[in-house]
């Protein structure tokens, strides 16, 4: 499939979920997740779900990582100028509105550069068996990927099992190094 293809059918299957479904699924995600042997961990970079389409809620994960990692580093994306992020400190004080996309963004907060992230969670609809990921088309995490240490673990979560293959990969589309579905955990690096 194409990701044009994959995009239109993972987001319609996500859409279609009824809400404990979408729970139930998130909480075994989040069991895969925690099978993960993380290496020693001092900032993360995630992504606030976009309620709208039903993204993965990632506090969970978040909580998770708190607490394998005390005084752990938390970054959430903000769009800044034409396709670019910045990465934007979150702790307990930081205020959030959605921006033009529904994408929750912090108000303010100290930036964080790309080559300090550990693990980044990614937003995805989906994922093929070889750990290229689609998201809604416009490149941004792709980009940012590519600024990131070649050791940082780019982790996606998806309430569904990997495609195949993504027929139309692009040579700037940077893999997952791990995807962590319900039933199964992808290790790609």
């Amino acid at each position: 499939m194409t990701k044009q293809q994959t995009r239109d059918e993972f987001m319609q299957r996500r859409l279609a979920l009824p809400e404990a479904d979408k729970q139930a699924l998130t909480l075994q995600v989040l069991e895969r997740f925690q099978e993960i042997h993380f290496p020693a961990l001092r900032t993360v970079h995630v992504y606030r779900p976009i309620a709208s389409k039903k993204e993965v809620d990632t506090l969970p994960f978040v909580r998770h990582l708190e607490a394998l990692f005390p005084g752990l580093i938390l970054v959430v994306p903000r769009i800044s100028g034409a396709g670019s992020l910045e990465h934007i400190t979150w702790d307990a004080e930081t205020l959030f509105a959605p921006n033009a996309w529904d994408i929750p963004e912090p108000l303010e907060g100290v930036a964080v550069r790309p080559d300090q992230i550990d693990l980044v969670l990614v937003p995805l609809v989906a994922f093929d068996s070889s750990g290229y990921r689609v998201g809604y088309g416009k490149g941004f995490y792709d980009r940012f990927l590519a600024t990131c240490r070649p050791d940082c673990l780019r982790v996606g979560l998806s309430l569904f099992e990997a495609v195949d293959v993504l027929e139309d990969r692009a040579e700037f589309d940077v893999p997952l190094s791990i995807g962590v579905t319900p039933t199964t955990l992808y290790e790609f690096v």
